[in-house]
């Protein structure tokens, strides 16, 4: 099994990390950690994540952040498609 992250998960990444460097409050270090963590959890088991109401995708929160991770899992290859906010309207972003 292979991961591949989409442009538009390494973007959201991105934000992701950028949105909780600016709150005082937040750990950083732990949210990098379970970032880093998701290429494990995903290639060691591929249907974690639920599939969604299209049935093509899977969404799987992230531990102990309010983030969803769309993924799609094709052959021996899981492509992460988009990291989200759990309460967003993820669907229309794909």
């Amino acid at each position: 099994m292979r991961l591949v992250w989409s442009d538009s998960a390494v973007g959201d990444i991105d934000r992701i990390l950028d949105h909780y460097a600016e709150q005082a409050d937040a750990d950083l270090a732990t949210i990098i950690d379970r970032i880093e963590a998701i290429p494990d959890t995903l290639l060691s088991n591929p249907g974690i994540g639920s599939l969604t109401p299209s049935r093509r995708w899977r969404k799987w929160s992230v531990k102990d952040l309010p983030l969803l991770l769309v993924y799609d899992v094709i052959g021996d290859t899981v492509t992460v498609l988009r990291v989200v906010h759990a309460r967003s309207d993820w669907a229309a972003l794909l």
